[in-house]
């Protein structure tokens, strides 16, 4: 019989990441100290969750800001964040919304969860069985790359390409990605292709 226990996450660190300096990497820790997940994101998506933990705002509103501002133009109260699976290293997760007597659930990018959850103080959760797939001990994160390289796997570019090249690549992949309905792995192609236009 599957465990249904829920464990409570919070963020632990959200640091540049060594490798490339356009990601950063978030790793969220259960509430006893003891394990963390880590998890790669996108430098730009990375920004909106350190203004929130800082309380500090942009001269202009990010996307994430307005998504809030929309959610409390609608009544809308987050709950609590919930990570559902993780495949491939994208994470699924979904945002409990109340207005009213109702509640709806929406799908999210984990990076725009966290986002939520930081904003409104509301906790971040995963189930047991998941936790215990994606955790591993602080002590040995360096040996547990596999999680948070995931997303770099056929996206690394090659120093020695000529730029031509390299676009013509990003294009096959940003291409691909669409094809596969891999939306947010194309729009952080697509990021990639506009630095370098």
């Amino acid at each position: 019989m599957k465990s249904t226990r829920k464990i409570q996450l919070q963020i632990a660190s959200l640091q540049e990441n060594e490798k490339r300096t356009d990601w950063h990497t978030l790793l969220l820790q259960d509430v006893d100290a003891q394990k963390v997940i880590p998890a790669i994101i996108h430098s730009s998506d990375a920004l909106p969750i350190v203004l929130a933990m800082n309380k500090t705002k942009e001269e202009r509103p990010l996307t994430q800001h307005l998504f809030s501002c929309l959610l409390d133009l609608w009544g809308m109260k987050p709950l609590e964040i919930n990570i559902i699976d993780m495949e491939k290293g994208i994470f699924f997760t979904s945002m409990l919304l109340e207005k009213g007597d109702e509640m709806t659930v929406l799908d999210a990018r984990l990076s725009d969860a966290v986002f939520v959850s930081v904003k409104y103080n509301i906790p971040i959760y995963i189930g047991e069985g998941l936790f215990n797939r994606l955790a591993v001990s602080k002590d040995n994160l360096e040996e547990h790359k596999a999680v948070s390289e995931e997303p770099f796997k056929g996206k690394r570019q090659d120093k020695t390409k000529s730029k031509a090249q390299l676009l013509k690549d990003l294009h096959k992949a940003l291409e691909q990605a669409i094809q596969q309905e891999k939306y947010e792995e194309a729009s952080d192609i697509k990021r990639q292709i506009d630095h370098l236009q």
